[in-house]
């Protein structure tokens, strides 16, 4: 019997031998994939940042073309509006010279005859001698 038990001890070392070499190999196998693991969670992470990222400076740029459509608007309102100030100024320019290439009625033209025979007190060789501080003296700027 010592045999048989010697043979079994033998089994039993044998099979204790395969089983901790599957123990060993599991274990290293599950260390291996415990690092896949992690670095797909690593990379799962930096790819969630790198999308929060993203998603941050496509709201940027989305608030920045809204901020340059309404700056657009503005300017073209503006544009519209100075367009309207321009075609009024040049409908009042147009106004004014249909007054200007009229001629004065009869009457306004006697009146501003009339003033100008108000200029016929003046001393023009008072103004030719030095008169031209307004006064028809003659006598100059000081006196």
């Amino acid at each position: 019997m010592s045999r048989m038990a010697l043979g079994a001890a033998g089994v039993l070392a044998l099979v204790a031998a395969v089983l901790w070499w599957q123990y060993q190999a599991t274990a290293e196998d599950l260390a291996v994939a415990e690092k896949r693991v992690q670095a797909h969670q690593n990379a799962a992470e930096r790819t969630r940042e790198a999308l929060e990222q993203l998603q941050a400076e496509r709201e940027r740029a989305q608030q920045a073309v809204a901020d340059a459509r309404r700056r657009r608007l503005a300017i073209e309102n503006e544009a519209r509006q100075l367009r309207a100030e321009i075609d009024q100024l040049q409908e009042t320019d147009d106004e004014v010279d249909q007054w200007s290439r009229r001629p004065l009625p009869d009457a306004l033209a006697d009146k501003l005859r009339g003033l100008g025979s108000g200029d016929a007190d003046r001393d023009p060789a008072g103004d030719a001698a030095g008169g031209a501080d307004g006064d028809d003296s003659g006598a100059g700027p000081d006196g």
